[in-house]
């Protein structure tokens, strides 16, 4: 009767109190199969008992703020939250959905908390930035890709270290980050992506960016990419500048410290 229920409610697109028909659907079958687990989780989510990582990865929202003032209130400052907390965290769900352990619904969920998280540790982080401003940078999700949880973490990170941003936003085309490179004259562009079509979408950027003698710093970050790729294939490209590979926010504020360093 509950798989007919839920089934249902699937195939009419019926929300229930908020609830996405299809994670619900899916989330029944992941139940069932793992019951004594979920029971003994029920009961540590009902005692406020699981872990800020166990929160986002098992989508459990309403456990997300107060884990996050627990960690504020024991010492951890905003930037330890988000570089030992959030981001491995991230990383461990690119793992499990890589391997099918995790699927794409879920995945979206956990993103989201992600990003939950992150605005609300943003009133908590310390601005480094000084009177005056030490470069524009320009970031943006290439065209095609919508997720920008990345992209906003990069985004509170090198804003608060004193770097003016310029966010594009999402599905960001070619013609617009040369436009904005021309009218903003950034000391670097960043750009993002997390499916696979967004690594050829950065290819075909670079080398419209060469053609048009470009010569703005390119940062490059997202699930999409691999440190490999950006040095054998974006790089060759590039011609006229230079091609860095981001892991993480914290690499990319490195990196940004280093083209300041070497323009003085």
């Amino acid at each position: 009767e509950e798989v007919r229920h839920f089934g249902k409610n699937l195939l009419l697109n019926h929300w229930q109190q908020g609830s996405d028909p299809l994670y619900a659907f899916m989330n029944y079958f992941e139940r069932s199969k793992h019951s004594e687990a979920s029971s003994k989780q029920k009961e540590r989510v009902q005692n406020e008992e699981i872990s800020l990582e166990e929160a986002i990865i098992g989508g459990e929202k309403s456990l997300i703020e107060k884990n996050l003032n627990r960690l504020l209130s024991l010492g951890e400052s905003a930037e330890e939250v988000i570089n030992n907390r959030l981001i491995p965290t991230m990383q461990k769900i690119g793992v499990y959905f890589q391997s099918g352990e995790m699927q794409l619904p879920f995945v979206l969920q956990s993103a989201e908390l992600v990003k939950q998280s992150v605005d609300l540790l943003a009133p908590h982080l310390k601005s480094k930035g000084q009177n005056r401003s030490l470069g524009k940078v320009l970031i943006g999700t290439v065209e095609g890709d919508v997720h920008d949880i990345g992209k906003n973490l990069v985004k509170i990170i090198i804003s608060n270290n004193g770097y003016e941003v310029i966010d594009l936003g999402t599905k960001v085309s070619v013609a617009k980050f040369m436009s904005a490179i021309l009218e903003h004259q950034p000391i670097a562009v960043g750009m993002s992506g997390l499916i696979i079509q967004s690594a050829q979408r950065m290819l075909d950027n670079l080398k419209l960016f060469s053609a048009s003698e470009i010569k703005t710093p390119v940062l490059l970050g997202g699930a999409a990419l691999s440190e490999r790729f950006v040095h054998e294939e974006c790089r060759t490209l590039y011609k006229s500048g230079e091609v860095h590979y981001c892991f993480d926010a914290f690499s990319a504020l490195s990196i940004l410290s280093t083209i300041v360093a070497n323009k003085q």
